[in-house]
């Protein structure tokens, strides 16, 4: 009994109430009131406002003078009360804008035999309340969905011995469940630059997760060279993003203007992975299944060598790694210290 008891007390009651009170509000008073109140279809003409049962009856009264028809008329009038269609035809004729439309009413109501009239004075068109335009009607769906949540939150703490507590606690099982979620969205940074002379340019940095183990790489190196000349004149970088669990490297190529506008130089690249133009601001979006990295050319010089524009005198890229999905052989949970 007491681990029941234990498991009813640390059931989150008063976030779940205060969910269904604030739903309950807002489908209910707010948005089926006011927002978008129900509306009626198919309506039988008893049920009109009366401006529009007295159209549907005099319409009657013309076919009916027109065919004489009474069993037509009957139908069409069927299931009407007879004492107030009878108020209504008596009331209808004495504000009939014309004697034949008066007698025409006459005629329909002696056809359908009637009772007498308990009429006395003419009905007047029901009112109906007018509705209020869209912004109104938002602000009072904000303003019961904000009532709402401060009586809830008022009814929480009256019931609550510590309320303080209760709202600590409320807040340390958060941190705890976005704790467990944090690993997903780690980031690192880092930071490669080429400058003509380094013949051996090779940045890789490695990816790991929070516990240290491997999950991955990312980096540049020289990608395409122009002629055989020491120091290398270099056109473009490789850059690539490697996912361990995956077993999947993505690759982009950083070229140089020259590069990118030679149709044989891009024929020849594009078959490596796609080309980007290699300029001050420039990003490249690259992602595998469990990894995201952009980047960024900060810097860019070229060197004062033919052609012009297609070698580069020194480049800065930066690399933002952010991790996905920690899979499942790779997720190091820690758990918070207790308060």
């Amino acid at each position: 009994m007491e681990k029941i008891a234990d498991k009813i007390r640390a059931f989150p009651f008063p976030p779940i109430g205060l969910a269904f009170l604030v739903g309950l509000l807002l489908g209910w008073l707010a948005i089926g009131w006011w927002l978008w109140p129900v509306s009626w279809t198919d309506a039988d003409p008893w049920d009109l406002r009366a401006e529009h049962q007295e159209r549907y009856v005099t319409l009657v009264a013309k076919g009916y003078a027109r065919t004489r028809n009474a069993d037509q008329a009957k139908e069409a009038l069927a299931s009407w009360e007879n004492q107030a269609l009878a108020d209504l035809l008596a009331t209808m004729q004495d504000q009939a804008p014309d004697s034949e439309t008066h007698r025409q009413l006459a005629d329909l109501a002696s056809a359908l035999g009637l009772p007498r009239s308990e009429a006395v004075a003419p009905t007047e068109p029901r009112a109906f309340p007018a509705v209020p335009p869209l912004r109104s009607r938002l602000v009072t769906v904000f303003g019961t969905a904000g009532a709402a949540l401060v009586v809830v939150v008022l009814i929480v703490l009256a019931l609550s011995t510590r309320p303080w507590d209760s709202i600590a606690e409320w807040t340390r099982r958060a941190q705890r469940a976005q704790a467990v979620e944090a690993p997903k969205l780690i980031p690192g940074h880092f930071v490669s630059t080429y400058a003509q002379g380094r013949d051996d340019y090779a940045d890789y940095f490695s990816i790991e997760a929070p516990d240290g183990q491997f999950l991955g790489e990312c980096g540049l190196s020289i990608g395409r060279i122009l002629g055989r000349e020491t120091p290398r004149r270099v056109t473009a970088l490789e850059m690539v993003l490697f996912d361990s669990f995956d077993h999947r490297t993505e690759t982009r190529i950083l070229m140089s203007r020259y590069a990118h506008e030679d149709a044989a130089l891009r024929q020849e690249l594009m078959t490596r992975g796609e080309l980007i133009l290699a300029d001050p601001g420039a990003e490249a979006l690259v992602e595998t299944n469990n990894l995201q990295m952009l980047a960024t050319v900060t810097d860019l010089e070229y060197a004062d060598q033919e052609p012009v524009e297609g070698v580069f005198q020194r480049v800065v890229v930066d690399l933002d790694v952010r991790i996905k999905h920690l899979p499942a052989e790779a997720t190091a949970e820690v758990e918070p210290s207790a308060a």
